[in-house]
């Protein structure tokens, strides 16, 4: 993008959700939260992510919850 170039409204405002909710990661961890992370490039939160998964995201979630039901069933979180 050179300076003076118009801007894509649609463009920018993808552009800040997307800064918003990276300003979420810092909230989880700054309160205690676990943070996984799920990209499949290294990204800024990786190190202090409880989890890091290489996945792209729309592969990764299913993944993921699958293994936390299968660790509810378990009872190694906080399962019924």
């Amino acid at each position: 993008m050179m300076s003076g170039q118009p801007l894509d409204p649609d463009v920018l405002s993808h552009a800040v959700a997307i800064a918003r909710a990276g300003a979420l990661c810092a909230t989880a961890v700054e309160g205690g939260a676990p943070l996984v992370v799920v990209d499949r490039d290294p990204a800024p939160y990786d190190h202090p992510a409880a989890e890091v998964v290489r996945e792209p995201a729309g592969v990764a979630p299913p993944r993921i919850c699958d293994a936390i039901i299968c660790d509810r069933k378990a009872g190694s979180i906080g399962g019924t």
